[in-house]
């Protein structure tokens, strides 16, 4: 029989680091009240609060249920802690489970000696007292057991929500996400997304990819708990789960979702097969009633074309940590845009490094500094306020000093070297090396009949130029050759040159695939002038 009063759970809630406030805030909209520690919080609760945690929360990656928390000084010390918690009383011995280890502490080389004394002290308590073991499963376990070393103590805990909590059940298997769930759900919070969807404002991804941030902005906008998309959790291989009780709270969070949203939903990606992932995962979370996907370029965009349209949230991932190059001049022609076609909208873009995004120049702005997994990203934050006719007038491109020079050196040599080139039957030869020392640049021609392509490499500025003034060269240049050579802008592929370590060179840079068949001293080569930092012929 059940006590009148249950004692309240012990519990720690994970989520990204940098983001313990955002969920120190979202605990707080559902009653419960926290204390935030390194990436994440803890607080006292009961079962209905714990499983409302788990149905509601957008933001956390696990809830653990601390089971026990005892002084660490030797390896022995685990196993004997461990055997005093009765396992046979917490799940079945039908029950498979797996363990999984946090931290470091002086009396374990390596976390897998950790958890095997773990796993003998629950199978032991399960062969003392019911003459039988559990079995344990690494990839579809039924509970879930979380050791954290620490530096003088050790916490054993169950994690109730099982697999992280980010997998909200929507997503396909093999559709890689450049972020999780969880933390495109903060990223949004700190954009105050919940309130401009009170407000029935629109929103507007233009690199949506797999569609994360697109999906989470319109699970919030029709109040559909996140937990609702998920069929199994650990808590509910519990000895004392409480199946009438979960039962209620997700009637209740059910009889919640708005069954019409205000808001209206924009994304698109260049990529084909993004796009097909995202209506697909869109489908599955129930909400692609709701967005306008479409397969486009980011920097076609016109506010023009779509008639209603509200200012709301403009937020998007581009792409990163490929080409420094490409990526500089993406974020200014992305900046630019936002200015001309984004006014009144609040908007928030992700990157790299805080020079890339003020690359933007898209005026007073905040910036967010937070971890991708393991990769440190920054969120630039800012409102786009109206810009007056002499302002817009500002924002068109202004010729670089220089450029014709430049164009001039380079016309130049292409017409000497094609005569050679011609004589000697080569079809890959470079035009342009830093000849002028403002425009640091190496440019080489490969040729395949009558298609041509132009790889240019970019020097290291010395430290007396500006970055600014060099990346505005380069963009110079790479907006000049399609001009003077009469090629579409997607045959010049524009890549970075600076000292390697070890084998970074040889790398994968890029995934477009951009190959040609190449003649030199008759023989054939086939090199591949965009995957790589190099093209395999010097």
């Amino acid at each position: 029989m059940r006590s009148a009063v249950e004692p309240l759970l012990d519990l720690f809630i994970a989520c990204p680091r940098h983001l313990e406030d955002v969920l120190f805030w979202e605990l707080k909209q559902l009653g419960i009240h926290a204390k935030t520690a390194t990436a994440g919080v803890s607080c006292q609760a009961s079962w209905q609060q714990a499983y409302q945690i788990i149905l509601h929360t957008r933001v956390a990656s696990r809830v653990l249920w601390n089971r026990l928390k005892f002084p660490l000084k030797q390896s022995q010390d685990l196993y004997n802690q461990a055997r005093r918690i009765a396992w046979h009383q917490l799940f079945d011995v039908d029950k498979s489970f797996v363990i999984s280890t946090q931290g470091q502490h002086a009396a374990f080389k390596n976390s897998m000696y950790a958890a095997m004394l773990l796993k003998d002290a629950v199978v032991d308590d399960f062969r003392e007292k019911l003459q039988q073991r559990p079995s344990i499963s690494k990839s579809n376990a039924d509970i879930y057991l979380h050791l954290s070393l620490q530096k003088k103590q050790g916490v054993i805990s169950i994690d109730l929500s099982g697999q992280s909590l980010h997998q909200r059940g929507y997503r396909q298997a093999h559709v890689a996400a450049p972020i999780k769930e969880n933390l495109a759900a903060a990223l949004l919070y700190k954009n105050h997304w919940q309130e401009l969807a009170a407000k029935n404002k629109d929103f507007v991804d233009l690199f949506c990819g797999s569609g994360t941030l697109v999906i989470e902005a319109a699970l919030m906008a029709k109040n559909i708990a996140p937990g609702l998309l998920r069929q199994h959790y650990s808590f509910q291989h519990l000895a004392n789960f409480q199946p009438a009780l979960w039962q209620t709270l997700q009637q209740q969070a059910k009889a919640q979702i708005k069954q019409q949203a205000g808001s209206r939903f924009y994304a698109q990606d260049k990529d084909a097969a993004a796009i097909a992932a995202a209506r697909q995962n869109a489908s599955k979370a129930g909400v692609d009633d709701l967005i306008e996907f479409r397969q486009q370029d980011a920097l076609h965009w016109q506010t023009k074309q779509h008639q209603g349209i509200k200012p709301g949230l403009f937020m998007s991932n581009p792409p990163y940590g490929e080409r420094l190059s490409v990526e500089r001049e993406l974020y200014r022609q992305l900046g630019l845009l936002l200015r001309k076609e984004f006014v009144a909208w609040q908007v928030a873009v992700l990157g790299s490094d805080d020079h890339l995004l003020q690359k933007m120049k898209i005026g007073e702005s905040k910036l967010f500094h937070f971890y991708n997994g393991r990769i440190e990203t920054t969120m630039l934050m800012a409102t786009m306020d109206q810009l007056v006719p002499q302002q817009l007038q500002q924002l068109a491109i202004k010729p670089v000093d220089g450029i014709e020079m430049f164009s001039n050196r380079i016309t130049k040599n292409a017409r000497h070297l094609a005569k050679w080139a011609k004589r000697e039957g080569v079809f890959a030869y470079r035009i342009y090396d830093a000849d002028l020392p403002e425009f640091a640049v190496a440019v080489d021609l490969y040729q395949q009949g009558e298609q041509k392509y132009f790889v240019v490499q970019e020097y290291r500025a010395p430290k007396t130029i500006e970055w600014q003034l060099a990346l505005e060269r380069l963009s110079a240049v790479v907006q000049a050759l399609p001009k003077i050579f009469s090629v579409s802008p997607e045959q010049v592929i524009l890549k970075r040159r600076q000292k390697q370590k070890g084998k970074q060179q040889y790398q994968k840079q890029t995934a477009a695939g951009t190959s040609l068949v190449i003649i030199e001293n008759k023989l054939k080569f086939k090199v591949n002038l965009s995957d790589y930092l190099d093209t395999g012929l010097f």
